[in-house]
């Protein structure tokens, strides 16, 4: 028994919350609730079930007018009209248009991302930039760098092979050219920059070039003399990147250096002192795997 009275009045209750789309009140005459709400879905296109809004119509006739009050959630309208039916055409009108304004939210579905593939633990960079600086050879010094990389995850150590373009000695007749190898030890973060501690070591060749008379009587000028002085050098740098495919980048980089031995002496006299603290800026392109 108590079953039954518990059965019975979860139905009423369902039937108290499930509130229909039309409330309708109509003589005799007029079309049924039934044919009405056929129109409704004929204009919405489909079934008002999940429609949350409510649409209270009440009839009635009065001398040769249909009188119609039509409330829609407050919203009180009065319609008249000769014909029921086109009394009728214009409440679905208007209950169509709550019933697309008003439908019960429907539960969007999750959506199930697939996870991003892990980074490879190691991947291989080479790039090839020019370098320009201060402080190396006389005045502004230019050259090119080769640079190959091991990358584990936010570490990376680079081998690079730079050369410097000779230079002139203002008031001499000396050239001054160095080539360098670099080992670089750094960060690289998930932003596009990198950071390093620098060690290298190279050489600077000195060559002293005369004016010599050829057999023709063309003066051209001769290298007479080739010297070599030791390179050493420490310092740190940094580089941000411009990734225009995931395998090719372009890098501008700067870094800062400070040396040991200084002096360039020829023949026992010195040709030439670079700075203790030397700087450079370099551009290039990088492909890594």
């Amino acid at each position: 028994m108590r079953l039954v009275i518990v059965t019975l009045a979860l139905v009423l209750v369902g039937r108290a919350n499930a509130q229909p789309l039309l409330t309708w009140d109509a003589p005799e005459a007029c079309p049924t609730a039934a044919s009405v709400q056929s129109r409704i879905e004929e204009r919405l296109g489909r079934p008002v079930d999940d429609v949350v809004a409510n649409v209270r119509v009440e009839i009635a006739f009065f001398g040769s007018h249909f009188i119609g009050r039509v409330d829609v959630s407050g919203d009180v309208r009065i319609l008249t009209s000769e014909s029921c039916e086109e009394l009728a055409d214009a409440v679905a009108v208007i209950a169509a248009r709550v019933a697309r304004e008003q439908t019960r939210p429907t539960v969007p579905r999750p959506v199930i991302e697939s996870p991003a593939p892990a980074p490879r633990a190691w991947s291989v960079d080479g790039r090839v930039a020019a370098v320009t600086g201060v402080g190396v050879v006389p005045s502004v010094g230019v050259g090119g760098e080769l640079a190959v990389a091991l990358r584990g995850r936010a570490m990376f150590v680079e081998l690079a092979q730079m050369h410097w373009f000779p230079e002139t000695i203002p008031s001499a007749t000396f050239d001054i050219e160095l080539d360098v190898t670099a080992a670089r030890i750094g960060w690289r973060a998930r932003l596009p920059v990198r950071v390093w501690v620098v060690g290298e070591g190279g050489t600077i060749r000195t060559t002293q070039s005369r004016d010599s008379a050829s057999p023709s009587g063309i003066a051209v000028t001769v290298a007479s003399r080739v010297d070599a002085t030791q390179w050493l050098a420490a310092g740190a740098g940094g580089a941000v990147e411009l990734r225009l495919a995931p395998w090719f980048r372009i890098v501008g980089a700067a870094e800062t250096t400070y040396s040991t031995d200084r002096d360039i002496v020829v023949a026992g006299v010195v040709v030439y002192t670079p700075s203790r603290v030397s700087a450079r800026a370099s551009c290039g392109i990088e492909i890594g795997w």
